[in-house]
């Protein structure tokens, strides 16, 4: 089951949802795969006609750009295959199209995507989806 947060810049009043997660759709490797880049669509695609994925992974996860100081929301999969080799989808930012990095800090201390202010602040929790 997924949740979800959303923010809005104080700032801008630029509103922004997050969410966070997997439902029920999302029941198999299959089932996901047009969630994820074309680019890891194909690379996905290419390692399954050799291997076997194994502790697959895979939900809406927060990003960050740490060019821009902005949180993203992306479908992410990981999993193992092969000896020791890992899987793991690349994103980059919409606005300056740098990689992106799992998120690790509190999503209030972002950057506003509109105005690039730091005045986030929560706007409300969102009910569980599935």
């Amino acid at each position: 089951m997924g949740s979800g947060f959303s923010i809005v810049c104080k700032n801008c009043d630029e509103y922004s949802e997050y969410i966070l997660g997997y439902g029920m759709l999302h029941s198999s490797l299959d089932a996901v795969l047009d969630l994820v880049p074309l680019g890891a669509q194909r690379q996905i695609f290419e390692i399954r006609l050799d291997h076997q994925p194994k502790d697959i992974s895979y939900g809406y996860e927060l990003f960050e750009c740490s060019s821009c100081k902005t949180l993203h929301s992306r479908f992410d999969i990981r999993f193992k295959y092969g000896e020791s080799q890992k899987f793991e989808c690349n994103f980059y930012c919409g606005d300056c199209r740098k990689s992106l990095r799992r998120a690790k800090k509190d999503p209030l201390s972002y950057r506003c995507r509109n105005c690039g202010e730091p005045s986030l602040e929560h706007s409300y929790e969102m009910c569980p989806w599935d």
